[in-house]
């Protein structure tokens, strides 16, 4: 079985990072983890340049980003892939009601 294909966008490289970090942790402890393939994007525009139904399992996204926010790249997301999880990262409770 491949493993788990995710996205991490995020415009602080050391969020993603730290993500990365978490999610290799999470891989020695539960095997639905362990072979999976994590791609960094660094802005929205960046995830969406080459997205396409399917192209992940589950999406990591930052909702304030400097270029476009993550809402609207969920928003672009879900026209052409309506079904992957989404998991919004912030470290602001004025966006985590938006999401």
């Amino acid at each position: 079985m491949a493993g788990l294909r995710i996205a991490v966008c995020d415009d602080e490289a050391i969020e993603r990072f730290r993500l990365r970090r978490l999610l290799e942790k999470a891989g020695q402890q539960d095997p639905a983890f362990a072979d999976c393939r994590v791609l960094e994007y660094s802005s929205g525009r960046e995830l969406l340049a080459g997205y396409f139904r399917g192209s992940f399992d589950l999406v990591f996204l930052d909702i304030c980003m400097t270029d476009v926010d993550g809402i609207e790249v969920t928003r672009k997301i879900r026209e052409v892939d309506p079904r992957v999880p989404i998991v919004f990262l912030t470290g602001s409770s004025e966006f985590a009601m938006n999401a």
